[in-house]
């Protein structure tokens, strides 16, 4: 997976981010995941016009609120 993702650009490499944040939830690895979420909202924000998505973009921003959410709900546990 990180190889794919070193390799990839653009939109791919989003998507590649957006699977390994997937992954992560699935292992339980909260702070991992909210990072990798960032890093997939940072880059479609980064996007240039012509391949920036608003509904990727904003489904990133939900999953990464409830991630966050999701964090917050465990640390308090």
């Amino acid at each position: 997976m990180e190889r794919a993702i070193g390799r990839a650009y653009g939109p791919r490499r989003l998507r590649f981010l957006k699977l390994r944040a997937e992954i992560q939830e699935k292992l339980g690895r909260r702070a991992e995941q909210v990072a990798t979420l960032r890093e997939e909202v940072a880059g479609y924000e980064a996007l240039p016009k012509g391949h920036a998505s608003p509904s990727a973009l904003d489904d990133a921003r939900r999953r990464l609120a409830e991630a966050e959410r999701a964090q917050r709900g465990a640390k308090k546990r």
